[in-house]
């Protein structure tokens, strides 16, 4: 079974709310689930659709078609109705053209319901269609709504029975059953925020930007069994102060935005280049420039990221590119940035960040410090001694002690200092430092031994993507003769096994969310390769599965040679005015 489902309403409507309760009910039985949101930037009006895929083997990405629509109003069944195909069913209320008409205004005033509870209605004839147990479903409508007031758990357990009344007029030869053991839906987001607590974070500081918001939402719902402070400061540049502040005492912060927040922030991006400070900044693309599009992915920011912060001085960026990634880069993101004393940017998108996976376990993060000191150290300082902070090391990394730490007594400024932290201009010991801080390149590469994951089927062509990309591209990986070659560690490079890797394949070709080619372009910066074809797209969307292989298909008949720009070929309506149509 593989089961494409859009749930379609008006903002305001609760599409999401019946997208997340279904992906959570098939994960119950086992099922893999995905589940993609696509919204205009619209707190009221507009419309909704979210796609939940369901399926008894391994799936990655959202797909175009809609085998199940379920149109709360008559929009999404005008909208997506494009997408679906002769066996496709539409469940929907009086407005619709065709399809399983629920007949919802009569059903409320008949049974005295709530009118809210006409989503619920709808998605249970869904469910009773599928045979989904009941019960289950009575039990999840009391988690939603248990805390509400008993009028409203009633009448949305009430709107249950009578969906599964009506759905036995339409039963099909679709029903799902238990088949694995019961998995947990977890957002993007929500994954960079157990990734992040599972790291040893204590604080978070943030001013809200979409698609970024949700982590920080999460992190404030989970702060009291979390342990964790929560802040929401003034503006994005306090925000990322918040956090070097108290990464300089000691304490793991992290601090996130979009691309239009970080610009705010890139004067702290330097601070902690020179200070050599621990940060961990969390940046999740959504289109560009400017405010863009705000609710629409992009991988467009590479370049915004690399440059932030004016001066040389090392960082590393990493772009996960599916939930158990997300979990595992984040909370490593903070050993990273202590281990080595330098920011480190953990890059995601709007695709990934808001997408929903079903998943089974989440391994333990262990903690490691590098060369921070919370003890007190027994060498003696004499008077007006300092210690010394910025030691020009073999490999870079000096010790650094926190604030309050005996004979640990040091400045941590912008300016250029010496060994002993004390500003200085003199030209030498400028030389020295630029270098100490340079030699963190090698002994990051040399200790971490950063790879692209390499899924191969032994051919001798390849295709490279990164960050969220790599869900549509494993979906493609089945179908093509081609190696899949993943970037989720962008920088530092590890610049001779990168060539080595690449220079196996005959035919290499890159696939990005951006317009510009930024990641072939970046890599080409350190590393000796050429792209014979690129596959790009930058309509606000990511890329779906058939996409790519209608690419492959027209690459194929020009000797996989050229750019292929992708164009929106389904559900093309602008879901931010439906009333133009």
């Amino acid at each position: 079974m593989d089961l494409n489902i859009k749930v379609a309403a008006l903002a305001g409507e609760g599409a999401f709310s019946i997208g997340n309760l279904l992906a959570k009910l098939f994960a119950k039985l086992g099922y893999n689930v995905v589940a993609y949101p696509e919204y205009p930037s619209l707190i009221k009006g507009g419309l909704n659709v979210i796609h939940v895929r369901i399926s008894d083997r391994e799936i990655h990405s959202p797909v175009h078609r809609t085998d199940i629509l379920l149109s709360i109003g008559k929009d999404g069944y005008k909208f997506l109705k494009n997408s679906s195909h002769e066996d496709s069913i539409v469940i929907g209320d009086e407005s619709i053209d065709d399809g399983i008409k629920v007949p919802i205004n009569s059903l409320i005033q008949q049974h005295n319901l709530n009118p809210k509870v006409k989503n619920i209605l709808i998605t249970s004839v869904l469910l009773g269609i599928l045979n989904y147990p009941k019960d289950y479903v009575d039990r999840a409508i009391v988690n939603m709504f248990g805390n509400k007031s008993k009028e409203i758990l009633e009448s949305n357990l009430k709107a249950v029975q009578i969906g599964y009344d009506l759905s036995k007029d339409h039963r099909t030869d679709l029903s799902v059953k238990r088949i694995d053991m019961e998995k947990v839906v977890v957002s993007g987001n929500e994954a960079f925020g157990l990734g992040a607590i599972a790291g040893g974070m204590k604080i978070a500081s943030f001013y809200p930007m979409t698609p970024a918001s949700s982590l920080f939402h999460f992190l404030i719902n989970v702060k009291d069994l979390a342990k964790i402070y929560v802040i929401q400061a003034e503006d994005e540049i306090a925000a990322a102060n918040i956090a070097i502040g108290a990464n300089y005492a000691g304490v793991r912060a992290l601090t996130g935005t979009s691309g239009g927040g970080f610009a705010l922030m890139t004067e702290t991006v330097s601070m902690a280049g020179i200070a050599e400070t621990p940060i961990v900044f969390f940046i999740s693309q959504r289109v560009g420039p400017s405010t863009g599009m705000p609710t629409w992915t992009e991988q467009a920011d590479l370049f915004q990221i690399w440059g932030a912060g004016q001066g040389d001085f090392p960082k590393i960026i990493l772009a996960p590119g599916n939930v158990e990634q997300a979990y595992r880069y984040m909370g490593n993101a903070f050993n990273l940035a202590q281990k080595y004393q330098l920011p480190v940017f953990v890059l995601s998108d709007k695709f990934l960040s808001e997408s929903y996976f079903s998943i089974s376990q989440l391994p333990s993060i262990p903690v490691e410090t590098g060369k921070i000191i919370y003890e007190d150290i027994p060498e003696v300082l004499s008077v007006g001694q300092r210690f010394l902070r910025y030691k020009l090391e073999d490999d870079g990394i000096s010790s650094m002690p926190v604030p309050g730490v005996k004979n640990g007594m040091h400045i941590a400024s912008s300016y250029e200092h010496m060994q002993d932290s004390f500003t200085t201009e003199n030209f030498s010991e400028r030389k020295r430092q630029v270098e100490k801080r340079a030699r963190k390149i090698e002994t990051i590469i040399e200790n971490e031994n950063p790879k692209p994951d390499v899924y191969t089927k032994k051919a001798d062509k390849a295709i490279v993507c990164w960050g969220s990309q790599l869900l549509p591209m494993l979906e493609v990986f089945r179908e093509i003769d081609f190696d899949l070659i993943h970037f989720s560690w962008l920088y530092p490079i590890n610049i001779q096994y990168t060539e080595q890797i690449l220079k196996r394949y005959r035919t290499i070709g890159f696939i990005e969310n951006n317009s510009n080619m930024a990641f072939y372009r970046f890599l080409r910066m350190f590393v000796d390769v050429k792209a014979d074809f690129n596959i790009i797209k930058y309509t606000g969307r990511q890329f779906f599965p058939h996409q790519i292989l209608d690419a492959l298909d027209r690459l194929q008949e020009k000797d996989y040679k050229g750019i292929e720009v992708i164009e929106e070929d389904f559900d093309t309506y602008e879901l931010y005015t439906p009333w133009r149509y």
